[in-house]
């Protein structure tokens, strides 16, 4: 059981998402790995990932840091970059819930960049169409 270590989870109001599902896939996340339960940090509306941004500071605190999901990071390729570099060389893991991803070492940020790459030119592509 995973009881012992410290895990922080974070959602964010700024998705399509509401905030009560968020919750319910990291609770279920949770319990698939037989971790206790406690409420995400949220990020309030146009806040710029400062909730986010104090989770990386602090993340050294953590043996995890869960994110609703991927699209949680920013949609600048090098702050997400940024973001998960900081948490995994602070020896903390990366864990996305909705995509049950799990990230240890640092070389393997590469899949998050294409993931997060491949979603901002996805939004231009709207973006022109519209």
């Amino acid at each position: 059981m995973n009881s012992e270590k410290k895990w922080k989870s974070y959602i964010t109001s700024d998705s399509n998402i509401p905030q009560r599902i968020q919750n319910m896939i990291i609770r279920e996340y949770y319990n698939d790995n037989n971790i206790p339960f406690s409420l995400s940090a949220t990020e309030l509306n146009g806040c710029n990932n400062i909730v986010l941004e104090t989770i990386t500071e602090d993340s050294h605190n953590f043996d995890a840091v869960i994110l609703y999901s991927i699209n949680s990071l920013p949609n600048s390729v090098k702050k997400s970059k940024d973001i998960c570099e900081k948490i995994l060389n602070n020896g903390t893991e990366l864990h996305f819930a909705y995509e049950k991803i799990v990230i240890k070492d640092p070389d393997n940020i590469q899949q998050i960049e294409d993931i997060v790459l491949t979603k901002k030119i996805a939004m231009e592509g709207q973006n022109v169409r519209s």
